[in-house]
């Protein structure tokens, strides 16, 4: 995500604005031929880190937590009923949402998500909302 569009999100959860944002992650550049992103873990070799990524990967759901997101969840673009219920929920939702979406590139980073491990897109389950809050998380356990 280029840093205006970063930008133009953070000011977005910060306003709250009636918005539902879905960001697709698969922490490579897939479509340039396996370039690092901004997600790629430390140590990811590709066309322009040949000798590994050094850069600590950007947490965009972090960021968007902090910069005051209202409703914040993730997916895995293999979950389909999951996919389907969170962006519902996020679209219902008053106020900013996101969504990040993991799609792994099986061309360019096979097995970038682990169905073992929960912070590598293993686990989504959905949290019921409590009444009478107006935070709502769904599956931040993963961050």
């Amino acid at each position: 995500m280029p840093v205006p569009a970063r930008t133009h999100l953070d000011h977005g959860a910060r306003k709250n604005i009636n918005l539902t944002y879905v960001i697709m992650d698969n922490f490579v550049y897939g479509l340039t031929k396996k370039q690092t992103s901004p997600t790629s873990p430390i140590g990811f070799k590709s066309k322009t880190d040949p000798q590994g990524a050094i850069d600590q990967p950007v947490n965009p759901m972090k960021k968007l937590v902090t910069s005051g997101a209202t409703f914040v969840a993730r997916t895995h673009a293999s979950q389909v009923n999951h996919m389907i219920q969170m962006i519902e929920r996020a679209m219902d939702h008053q106020g900013f949402s996101v969504i990040e979406c993991l799609s792994e590139c099986v061309e360019f980073f096979p097995g970038a998500f682990d169905p073992a491990n929960p912070r590598k897109g293993g686990s989504f389950e959905v949290i019921q909302e409590k009444s009478g809050t107006t935070r709502r998380k769904m599956s931040c356990d993963m961050m």
